[in-house]
């Protein structure tokens, strides 16, 4: 069954975050609300996902207005296809994981009970983007490792990171898979994320959320980091 969660934030009454925890490897995806414009947007599209967030949507006479990709392994990708036929939006990927949109079947590594539909006409987004939707402002982070086009989303004012499968509680993302490179995601790791403020809240793609600041003293993939060198 499917989770769902809800991240208020403190010092904003108008925006909000539901979280939908689904498919068959339990994927998290994303959708920051802006309530005074009634406009969202939506990070991954994982199996199982869509359902609930059309609940969402149809209940608080909300507006989705993007489909954001981590990046492109098929567990964060299988419905986005029904997103844009239900809704008509755009996706947005990494040029470099494009490649896994346009024929997804090819890159699933099992079978699986369901069908992927391509998506040909993608939106390009590299580290010179923003993403703004009503009070949400992200940077993007390039963070090659799990895949070569992975991408973080960063809103400074919110403090959220939205990860996807580079930084976990307490593990990173695995590197076994093609594309994947073990060094470069550690290095991604520590020159993209780890320079981010501590109290930063990570949303990942599996998994709890956790802070940047825990990350940097406790996890034990990158704890050969020294930590004079981030100032703790």
């Amino acid at each position: 069954m499917p989770n769902v969660l809800q991240y208020r934030l403190p010092h904003d009454e108008n925006r909000r975050i539901i979280a939908v925890e689904s498919g068959p490897v339990m994927t998290w995806c994303y959708m920051c609300i802006d309530d005074t414009l009634k406009s969202a947007i939506l990070f991954d599209a994982p199996f199982g996902s869509l359902q609930i967030i059309d609940e969402v949507l149809s209940e608080y006479s909300l507006t989705l207005t993007g489909l954001y990709l981590t990046h492109s392994h098929w567990d964060h990708t299988a419905e986005a296809s029904l997103y844009v036929h239900k809704y008509s939006i755009p996706v947005y990927i990494h040029p470099a994981d494009e490649y896994r949109l346009l024929s997804p079947m090819d890159y699933t590594m099992w079978a699986l009970p369901f069908t992927i539909g391509a998506i040909t006409d993608s939106e390009k987004l590299t580290e010179e983007n923003t993403v703004e939707s009503g009070s949400w402002f992200f940077d993007i982070k390039h963070v090659p490792g799990h895949t070569e086009g992975s991408i973080c989303f960063y809103d400074k004012s919110a403090g959220i990171l939205i990860a996807g499968d580079t930084l976990f509680a307490g593990s990173i993302g695995r590197t076994d898979l093609p594309g994947g490179n073990h060094n470069e995601l550690l290095s991604s790791i520590r020159k993209e994320l780890f320079a981010l403020d501590g109290a930063t809240i990570v949303l990942s793609g599996h998994g709890e959320a956790t802070t940047i600041g825990y990350e940097k003293k406790h996890n034990p993939y990158v704890h050969d980091v020294l930590p004079s060198e981030y100032g703790l």
